[in-house]
């Protein structure tokens, strides 16, 4: 932990300022030691991160996601940042670029392993805060850990252990794994600061019927009761002959998109898909088989979220025909 991240964070029980507990290390970057406010509340730093859980406790019916999450984005399988990420970053944050971010506060809700917030950070941004609730945050503060400019920080996002000082606010892949996802959208939008951006990826309604009559059933009865170890090997095995596939039915191209040789259903979201690797996609058939939590959000309530919190004009915008992102100006 980077002490500059001091700046930042707020007791998720009281909102207090959180200060080192008997301080006598010199060093900059803090492995071990203790958080605490002016109440008292106090939080462990372990292997470098703040854990900014009350009690430590993840609440139940977020905790099979939770673990889920945190088992994939700790595989050797999955961890690893990638070649691709900023492609996939810039297209989820549409209409943001990396100048949107430059000398900018940025709060990652949900940062997985940190890829996007590598990107962020090479784009400039003066701080990068990625916050996740999972065990995620060990391969994020692994990955991220050549970044000066990237601290991270175990919390809960309806418990946000920070303060209201961020000029641009993403969640991507994220709230709609969440027990309440407009609530957890509101609780994100509320630590930017008036005037800055609230940008957030979510599944979409529209354009997922069979994701949402076929797959989603055997996902909530299934799936997601596996043994991780399991499932993982299914997932495996789902996308060999997925990935067999999208070779034989896309061709890429020279600039990196690819175009169908011959007429596919879903194909945007294919056509997406074929440009990865196996290991890239077997992520992608893992993350829709393994949470407990998954909603899929129509186009109109997705704007209400912006909308009914003041922000008049949001920009919104279908993903592979699939997903919605949305950018807003937090009023």
């Amino acid at each position: 932990m980077r002490r500059t991240v001091l700046r930042y964070l707020a007791c998720p029980t009281c909102a207090a300022d959180l200060a080192l507990a008997d301080d006598a290390s010199p060093a900059d970057d803090v492995e071990t030691g203790e958080l605490r406010c002016a109440a008292g509340h106090a939080f462990p730093i372990v292997r470098g991160i703040p854990r900014l859980v009350p009690g430590g406790v993840v609440p139940a019916e977020a905790k099979g996601t939770v673990e889920g999450f945190g088992y994939e984005w700790t595989h050797e399988g999955a961890s690893r940042l990638r070649d691709h990420d900023e492609e996939q970053f810039l297209d989820w944050v549409k209409p943001l670029t990396p100048a949107d971010f430059k000398s900018r506060v940025v709060l990652d809700a949900g940062c997985g392993m940190g890829r996007w917030a590598a990107c962020v950070a090479r784009a400039g941004a003066a701080d990068v805060v990625c916050l996740d609730l999972s065990d995620s945050v060990e391969s994020a503060r692994a990955n991220l850990r050549g970044f000066p400019n990237v601290h991270v920080v175990q919390g809960d996002i309806y418990r946000l252990p920070l303060k209201r000082a961020f000029d641009v606010a993403y969640s991507i892949g994220v709230l709609h794994h969440t027990p309440d996802p407009e609530k957890a959208f509101e609780c994100v939008m509320s630590r930017v600061v008036p005037g800055g951006r609230m940008c957030a990826w979510v599944y979409g309604r529209e354009g997922n019927g069979w994701i949402v009559g076929i797959v989603d059933p055997i996902r909530k009865g299934v799936t997601s009761r596996l043994p991780r170890p399991a499932l993982w090997v299914l997932s495996t095995l789902i996308s060999l002959p997925l990935q067999a596939f999208l070779r034989v039915a896309f061709r890429r191209n020279a600039d990196g998109s690819t175009s169908r040789r011959f007429p596919v259903p879903y194909g945007a979201y294919f056509g997406w898909m074929a440009r990865y690797d196996f290991r890239h996609n077997r992520a992608i058939v893992f993350d829709h088989l393994v949470p407990g939590l998954a909603f899929y959000i129509r186009g109109d309530d997705f704007r209400g979220w912006f909308t009914k919190r003041g922000v008049a004009e949001p920009t919104i915008s279908s993903r592979n025909g699939n997903s919605w992102r949305g950018l807003g100006i937090v009023p």
